[in-house]
C-alpha cells in the first residue's frame, strides 16, 4: 500500500484530483470492493482534518467491506 499527499495526485490523477479538492477534504481513503472474479466498487473516505493511516487502520476497515 502506498500512502499518497492529495497534492501528489495532481500529476498522476488530474480529473480525480480536481473532485478531491472541491471536496475540500484534507484526507482522502480509498478501499475496493472486491467480488469473486473481480473489483466491483470503491468507498471513498473524505476527511475535513488531515488523517495519517497505518496498515492496522486498513486491516480494520477491509474485512467489513
Amino acid at each position: 500500500m502506498k500512502f499518497l499527499d492529495i497534492e501528489e495526485m495532481k500529476t498522476s490523477l488530474p480529473k480525480l484530483y480536481r473532485l478531491v479538492k472541491a471536496s475540500d477534504a484534507e484526507s482522502v481513503t480509498f478501499f475496493t470492493i472486491e467480488g469473486t472474479d473481480s473489483q466491483i466498487g470503491m468507498i471513498v473516505l473524505l476527511y475535513k482534518a488531515p488523517k495519517k493511516y497505518g496498515y492496522i487502520y486498513t486491516g480494520k476497515v477491509l474485512p467489513h467491506i
